[in-house]
């Protein structure tokens, strides 16, 4: 399944050339990754030219390994009104900065560290196995509140894009 983040400042989450911000006010590629669920409910992304987000212990972002080891996994925290929290290996959040710099050494939540999960049109559902698929990461009614479907994802996220970061978003459409 492919995913779009945006972070608190309306900004997407974007990596290119190893380097992840959080600073596309547009969506292309860059800003797409494959969400790769395992069975311990952490999740990794992967860029689409094949590459893993990696979270190092001093909360720098990059976008180098190939293959997903523990700095590579992370987890979901559901915080409401559509928004989640990403959580490193490290036990540290990410956290979109109004400079476009995302970083993920946050031992707290607050708004610069909740982020909208949507599901790329023409993506595969979150959750289409078993209960026990979904249960992973959680139920499919939680991520339901908070993931738009695909028929609405692109225009759900163009809107989002355009909002000011001091105007909230409706609940029901992030």
């Amino acid at each position: 399944m492919t995913v779009i983040l945006i972070g608190f400042h309306r900004k997407a989450v974007s990596a290119q050339s190893e380097r992840v911000t959080a600073d596309a006010e547009s969506l292309g590629e860059a800003q797409e990754f494959d969400f790769l669920r395992f069975s311990d409910g952490r999740f990794a992304l992967r860029t689409l030219e094949g590459k893993f987000i990696r979270a190092w212990p001093s909360g720098k972002l990059d976008a180098e390994p190939s293959v997903a080891k523990d700095w590579e996994l992370f987890r979901l925290i559901e915080r409401g009104g559509g928004r989640v929290a990403i959580v490193t290996h490290h036990d540290l959040h990410f956290s979109a900065q109004p400079t476009g710099e995302l970083v993920a050494d946050r031992v707290e939540i607050s708004d610069w560290e909740e982020f909208y999960l949507h599901i790329a049109a023409g993506s595969d559902q979150l959750f289409g196995g078993s209960e026990t698929e979904g249960a992973a990461l959680g139920t499919s009614e939680l991520f339901d509140r908070y993931v738009a479907h695909p028929e609405e994802g692109e225009k759900a996220i163009l809107t989002l894009l355009r909002t000011p970061a001091s105007v909230p978003p409706k609940a029901d459409t992030p």
